[in-house]
């Protein structure tokens, strides 16, 4: 479940509750970023290679193939879990490092990219440009670090 407040286009709180596990995620736009009420520091996951939450089926076409051969030596690809709620915490809580949207309704992300940069982590548009609800923009990169944002976000300027 994901329920998010907004004014003028801005995510203010957001609340992400997955039933299964129980784990009940929540920030405030400058207030931080909570699991189960304590506040939570977005790291990444430590390895040597990143992990990447990668599904190319959404994809642009002209696009998956080169993506696949410009990450596979760099990163572990994993699979998608399917679900925004699921992976703004992957990436919070170091499961995951980096992830990718290119469809980014307002009920699949408003909270969860709330959640992750209060965490520290960082989602933005594809060129760095913050998230804001309907400006029709396609694509989102979310990253455990800023660090990691950065080296992604360059790495993919090759493409």
């Amino acid at each position: 479940m994901i329920v998010a407040l907004a004014e003028a286009g801005e995510t203010i709180a957001g609340w992400i509750y997955a039933p299964l596990t129980g784990r009940y995620c929540h920030a405030g736009r400058g207030r931080g970023a909570f699991v189960n009420g304590e506040r939570i520091y977005s790291a990444g996951s430590g390895q040597a290679k990143p992990i990447v939450a990668l599904s190319l089926a959404l994809a642009d076409p002209k696009y998956a193939p080169r993506m696949r051969e410009l990450l596979e030596p760099r990163c572990s690809l994993v699979g998608i879990p399917r679900c925004a709620a699921e992976q703004y915490p992957r990436i919070a809580l170091g499961r995951n490092d980096i992830a990718f949207a290119n469809r980014t309704l307002a009920w699949d992300h408003a909270a969860g990219v709330l959640f992750l940069n209060e965490a520290g982590g960082k989602v933005a548009r594809y060129d760095g440009a913050p998230y804001r609800l309907g400006d029709d923009k396609i694509g989102l990169l979310a990253a455990a670090t800023r660090s990691l944002w950065e080296w992604i976000s360059a790495l993919l300027k090759n493409l």
